[in-house]
């Protein structure tokens, strides 16, 4: 079977021994890469090793595209507009990074021995783990290559994967019985859980983008000899399930895409290995590639945040006749990093002084007729309330387009549980009857789905309303009630709705919409047969 080939295959690649492939493989395990959960986002290209060469492909596997030559492992940035990757082109694994089309190719790592292999992005984009498989220990450093830090005490690992909370790093291991395992740790080295006691081989741990799964491969040779099955399970090791089941089909090499309805792996039969694609439930597999005597592994699906929340703007300001204007305005936003993009939209030269809570983020020039400058962009800490003032001076017509975002990527939750709605109480009085509620798993819903988002449509005069709404329907789909200003997921706890008292439905839902990410969860149905 092709297994056979893919196998020895991959542990060559991964330790850069590709001139000593063996002709069957042996029962050591090897780390195909590191398989990242990944921000949400659009599914942009996939990224695959062929013959040891990193290419580039959609997701439909059209517009195929080398992007490194002699590369293995890559692992795209969080933005998506980088890949780090692994090489023995110097003679050793060592790691390096390069930009999405091919530019500016940096060497991070410079190691002397075996080298370092299987590249995970931190979902910052600030840190990078990486395997030593000189001593088998997982490490830790700046995007840059600089501050390496040893991050296991115990030796034996393999293929670091970064949870999108950016707390834990799952891993595989062989101790304590040369089977590996998967496990977890924190960032900082402690707490480390074994997630697997399985009697065969587990390996190539992968985050869900939602954080909810763990995907992994299990080969069960017992069961039905080298042909490994992909399976997911809890973060804590409960509920693991075979996704694919296939008695005569190997799958490996398996990651998520960005918004979690895919997954792409390494399909492989006794003819030949092919990228394939299928639902996160396991159905709908098909191949996207179709090469003969050719082998692809080592996957990676490239991530497109959306744009950052932006709290205010874009709003132009226009220079009038006369003495210098004023504009003053207060800005409510969640305390943070945020970008304050300064913007001169004519050739009149805005001339302008810019504060911030009394701190100058952009000096007047005093020379009329000079162009400004186009994108200007402060980084600035916001605090709960805030102090915008302009100060706008220049020719007549001048314009400054004023716009401020959270300089974090916006994170959208596809896969989040449904609500579970239950009723509290019901009152009738004055002939009006009062439907108490609240959803219990209400703390599943990320503090960020509820801040104030002055750059999505209003709600009435409201123009911070939530970025999630929460609405209520009866039975029938008719609306009974609204909320557009929850700014604490708590709040969910305290809905409501009323109708007349002889018009009381016989059931009620809600419905919870992300608007930045365009996401509806749906709760569950309840009675309200009852009485008061």
């Amino acid at each position: 079977m092709k297994t056979r080939l893919i196998l020895p295959l991959a542990l060559a690649a991964l330790y850069g021994c590709a001139d000593n492939i063996p002709t069957e493989p042996t029962r050591q395990v090897t780390s195909y890469r590191p398989l990242l959960g990944a921000f949400p986002g659009a599914n942009r290209r996939l990224a695959f090793v062929r013959d040891f060469n990193i290419y580039t492909m959609n997701p439909d596997g059209s517009d195929e595209q080398q992007l490194v030559q002699f590369g293995l492992g890559p692992a795209w940035s969080p933005d998506g507009n980088k890949v780090a990757y692994y090489s023995p082109v110097d003679g050793n694994n060592d790691i390096y990074v390069i930009n999405a089309d091919g530019t500016g190719q940096t060497q991070l790592t410079t190691y002397t021995d075996v080298g370092v292999t299987n590249p995970t992005w931190s979902p910052d984009g600030s840190k990078i783990a990486f395997q030593n498989d000189t001593d088998g220990h997982i490490y830790v450093m700046n995007a840059n290559g600089t501050g390496i830090t040893r991050l296991t005490t115990l030796s034996s690992n393999a293929a670091p994967s970064w949870s999108p909370d950016g707390a834990r790093i799952a891993f595989m291991s062989t101790r304590p019985n040369s089977i590996p395992e998967i496990y977890v740790i924190n960032v900082d080295g402690t707490n480390e859980v074994r997630l697997t006691n399985n009697s065969d081989l587990d390996f190539d741990p992968s985050w869900s983008p939602d954080g909810s799964k763990i995907l992994f491969q299990h080969d069960d040779a017992t069961a039905s000899g080298d042909w490994p099955d992909l399976y997911a399970m809890n973060p804590d090791g409960t509920g693991q399930t075979n996704l694919t089941n296939t008695p005569v089909f190997a799958e490996v090499s398996a990651v998520w895409s960005p918004d979690g309805a895919k997954i792409a792996f390494i399909g492989s039969d006794d003819t030949n290995s092919e990228v394939y694609v299928m639902n996160s439930d396991g159905s709908g597999r098909s191949p996207i590639t179709s090469t003969v005597n050719v082998n692809e592994f080592h996957l990676d699906w490239q991530r497109q945040p959306l744009a950052p929340v932006c709290v205010f703007g874009p709003k132009v300001y226009t220079r009038g006749q006369g003495a210098p204007q004023r504009f003053v305005e207060q800005i409510t936003a969640t305390p943070g990093s945020y970008s304050v993009d300064l913007d001169d939209l004519g050739t009149a030269g805005a001339d302008a002084i810019v504060t911030l809570n009394g701190v100058v983020i952009m000096d007047g020039r005093g020379t009329t007729g000079e162009v400004g400058p186009r994108h200007k962009v402060v980084t600035v800490t916001l605090l709960a309330n805030n102090t915008l003032d302009i100060n706008l001076r220049g020719k007549k017509g001048s314009k400054l387009q004023v716009k401020i975002c959270s300089t974090a990527a916006t994170q959208c939750y596809p896969n989040l549980a449904a609500p579970q709605l239950s009723l509290e109480s019901i009152t009738v009085q004055d002939n009006r009857a009062m439907f108490e509620l609240d959803v219990p798993n209400y703390a599943q819903f990320p503090a960020d789905m509820w801040i104030r988002s002055p750059d999505l449509p209003a709600c009435g005069l409201n123009t911070s309303a939530a970025r999630t709404w929460v609405d209520i329907y009866d039975g029938n789909d008719r609306f009974l009630n609204g909320f557009c200003t929850l700014y604490d997921v708590g709040a969910l706890n305290n809905i409501w709705f009323s109708t007349p008292a002889d018009q009381m439905p016989a059931e009620a839902y809600i419905k919870v919409t992300d608007r930045l990410c365009n996401i509806t969860y749906t709760s569950n149905r309840i009675n309200l047969a009852g009485g008061e």
